[in-house]
């Protein structure tokens, strides 16, 4: 996650989480008042198993303005929460 870009990810995984972001600026303000950890937390929550997780992660980052680049986030985020699902 340390070579990604923050707002990006948060982009990302707010798609996921919540309702695809066709015009982020108009979120921007609120992108910024909430944290990776709670975005992560809640993405956790909402998937029940890694293998659900990935599938629908890959289709929100193909179906993004940058896919190429959001498919390599949509990586960093895998292998970041990978070891959590495989504790439980």
């Amino acid at each position: 996650m340390q070579y990604t870009n923050p707002l990006r990810t948060k982009i990302l995984l707010y798609s996921l989480i919540y309702q695809k972001l066709d015009n982020y600026r108009q979120y921007l303000s609120a992108l910024r008042t909430v944290t990776l950890d709670v975005l992560l937390s809640k993405l956790l929550y909402k998937y029940n198993t890694i293998e659900e997780m990935e599938s629908e992660l890959y289709t929100t980052a193909k179906s993004t303005i940058e896919p190429d680049e959001n498919i390599q986030i949509a990586n960093a985020i895998i292998e970041l929460i990978k070891p959590i699902y495989n504790q439980y």
